[in-house]
């Protein structure tokens, strides 16, 4: 990060070298993204030492829009200005889906970094949600003594959430053109890996044991860089490798005993 801001005139530079249809969605971006994350720096700053939380599920949704969310409108800016095969209508449906894509990545990130989180004393997890089951302080929701099975059905909510919107995201790239295959697996790969984690988190009790962000292993990444770069052009088996994933991360935590939506 002190590189960067050392340095942030060659990054300047580009930026403005580019053609205006470029620069703008970039700087709506940035704009929105800073403005937006600043409310959350200063919640952090006046916290005094108290862990930063998230109030409850709206809240959520905003942090994760301005994380990720406006970076997914951002790119579906991108592909229309850069290709011809996303043309108005295309872009029109790709930006129903565009937030939904970014969040998806971004709740994932949320839930196999949650033990790292919390030795910053972090959470965000909603605190409304660990209230439902009986967690007054996100402390006490990761505290060894915490009631497993309540700690199950808040993560279990979590990771539903999670892949609602993965599904979304399997839709925003069916909508990307065949004929533009680089944007296919750059969305394809992030999303892949994104399904692949929240299968290795099952019902989220790993989460539980240590610091240790939840990880797929190296050969993971190789054997979706290789499958999707070999069927890119097949709509079938991106759809079929999602709901493999999808129906093994089901079945990973159905038999939790949790009430859960």
């Amino acid at each position: 990060e002190e590189f960067l801001c050392a340095h942030c005139t060659w990054c300047l530079a580009l930026h403005f070298a580019q053609a205006d249809a470029v620069r703008r969605p970039i700087a709506q971006c940035v704009s929105e993204m800073c403005d937006g994350m600043a409310s959350f720096a200063l919640r952090q700053a006046h916290a005094r030492g108290e862990w930063l939380s998230i109030a409850d599920e709206a809240d959520l949704d905003r942090y994760c829009y301005f994380v990720a969310g406006v970076v997914g409108n951002m790119l579906t800016d991108l592909f229309h200005t850069q290709s011809r095969f996303v043309n108005a209508a295309r872009h029109a449906r790709l930006r129903e889906h565009a937030v939904s894509f970014g969040l998806a990545l971004q709740l994932v990130n949320i839930i196999k970094d949650a033990g790292e989180d919390r030795t910053r004393e972090v959470c965000f997890i909603p605190t409304a949600w660990l209230q439902d089951e009986g967690f007054s302080h996100p402390r006490d929701f990761f505290a060894e003594s915490a009631d497993t099975a309540a700690r199950r059905r808040v993560m279990q909510r979590m990771i539903d959430k999670a892949w609602r919107h993965l599904h979304d995201a399997r839709d925003y790239i069916l909508l990307l053109p065949a004929w533009e295959p680089r944007m296919r697996l750059f969305c394809q790969w992030p999303m892949l890996m994104a399904a692949e984690t929240l299968v290795a988190v099952g019902d989220g009790s790993t989460l539980f044991r240590h610091a240790q962000p939840v990880k797929i292993g190296r050969e993971a990444v190789k054997r979706i860089v290789r499958q999707t770069s070999l069927q890119v052009w097949q709509r079938a088996g991106f759809k079929r490798r999602f709901a493999t994933l999808a129906q093994t991360g089901k079945a990973s935590h159905s038999g939790s005993d949790d009430g859960a939506a």
